[in-house]
Order: C-alpha cells, then structure tokens, then sequence
C-alpha cells in the first residue's frame, strides 16, 4: 500500500516529534539559512569588486593605450619634419605638383594618416577627461600644427623659414602637456559634453598659433 506524502504528512510528523528535537531541527535550520544568506551577500559584494576592479582595469589599460598612441604620434612627427627638410633642400622643383609617384607622396600619405590619428585621440580625450578652457586651446594648437605640416608638404614650402623652426619648438612644448591631460583621472563625458568640448577644439583656427609661435620663438 502507498502512503501518499503530502504537506499536511509532513507537518504531521513534525508535531509527533519530541519538542527538543523540534527545536534542534529549528536552530540548525536558522544556521543552514543564515550561512546561505551569508554567502549569497558575499558572492553579490565579491562580484561587485571584481567588477569595480575590472572597470579599473580597463580604463587604465585605455589610458596607457592612449599615452603610447600619442608617443608614436610625437615621434612620426618628428621623422616627417625631419625627413622633409632634407628632401625639400634637394628637390629640383619646388614648385612641382606633387603626383603619386613623386618622393612628396609618401610623406602627404604618412602625414594624413597621423592627422587622422591625432583626430581620433582627440575625440577620445574629449569624451573621457574634463577639459579646461586652455587644455581646449592647446589640443586645438596642436591640431593645427599637424595639419600645417601636411600643408606644408603639400605646397613645397621650406622649414628653415623662422615661424616653421617656432612651430617645431612648439610642437615640444604642446606635447609635453598633452602628457600631462593623458595622465588625469578618467572622467567619463556625456554625448554633449564630448561634443561641446570637441567644438571647441576644433574652433581653433591656424591665425590662432602666430602668438604662441613668437613665445616659443623668444624662448
């Protein structure tokens, strides 16, 4: 015969047991209730710190990631300017069209694509630090002054003129605090104060340097 095992068997059966076993039963089944609350409270706080940390993680991993990218950045600029200077004494027509097969090429491919990478850093500063109103300016001036280099390139013209040698100088002097913004606290920016800080970077216009290029040059 099969005994049918309901609720109301099992309650049953609980009542016929000594009081000193029912309160047995009830302690250790508190204990057992509070040990799987207790871990269940430490696997929630657990993952909430490895995820904090993780976060931590990831973001400096970005800003290294963003420091290197800049560095290389500095240095292409550099090998460009370089490189030009020494081609332009020796090209036997400066006011030849630059074409795909002509030595320029290269260099105007080379320094687009450290324009668009600049452009690309920018976009990432904006949106992850707060900027001041000079940072703004200085990131703009920097801008400004990769572009005059493919300009540059781009219509023959020399860098041994006094206000290039002041952009070169410059150019150090913007860099080291572009480091410097690169290593602030990440500070995540809304959509509109990416935009907004974008905006005004890109308000920066090449009549903007002739000041700072008559500092760097007195320094």
């Amino acid at each position: 015969m099969k005994i049918p095992v309901t609720a109301e068997f099992w309650i049953s059966g609980l009542n016929a047991l000594p009081e000193e076993i029912k309160e047995e039963l009830t302690l250790q089944g508190l204990r057992l209730g509070s040990t799987l609350i207790l871990l269940i409270f430490s696997w929630i706080i657990g993952q909430r710190i490895i995820a904090y940390w993780e976060i931590k993680k990831r973001i400096r991993e970005s800003d290294l990631e963003s420091e290197n990218t800049f560095q290389r950045i500095h240095g292409e600029f550099k090998a460009l300017w370089r490189i030009y200077k020494v081609y332009i004494k020796q090209a036997p027509d400066r006011s030849r069209i630059t074409t795909e097969n002509s030595p320029q090429w290269s260099l105007i491919e080379r320094s687009s694509i450290l324009e668009g990478e600049w452009e690309a850093l920018l976009l990432k500063l904006a949106s992850n630090r707060k900027l001041s109103a000079t940072d703004l300016t200085d990131l703009g001036l920097l801008r400004q002054l990769i572009q005059q280099l493919r300009e540059g390139i781009k219509r023959n013209y020399t860098l041994d003129e006094p206000f290039r040698e002041n952009d070169y100088q410059l150019f150090h002097t913007l860099s080291a605090r572009v480091i410097e913004i690169l290593r602030r606290p990440f500070q995540n920016q809304s959509a509109t104060a990416t935009e907004l800080q974008m905006h005004k970077i890109l308000e920066v216009k090449p009549a903007d340097l002739e000041p700072y290029r008559n500092s760097a040059g007195s320094e």
